[in-house]
């Protein structure tokens, strides 16, 4: 939970994760400037995806920090 008492978004898990904005920063290779920028506006660009998804070992996968754009294996044998 956020300090407002909401759940954290998932970026912000990853962040967490990495352990602090501008170390997340260097790892997707961004200013922590717009990190934190990616956090106000509630998404990651799709070009900082897998950059993320490796800075987080995997643990934070590209399709929970955008499922809009990457759908997982259980999704792809549903489609038709």
């Amino acid at each position: 939970m956020d300090k407002n008492g909401q759940k954290d978004s998932v970026l912000a898990q990853a962040i967490a994760k990495v352990g602090s904005q501008e170390l997340f920063a260097a790892r997707i290779g961004v200013s922590q400037q717009a990190v934190s920028k990616m956090l106000r506006r509630g998404v990651i660009p799709a070009e900082y995806v897998v950059l993320a998804e490796q800075a987080t070992d995997g643990e934070i996968t590209r399709q929970e920090l955008r499922p809009d754009l990457f759908q997982s294996q259980s999704q792809q044998k549903q489609a038709p």
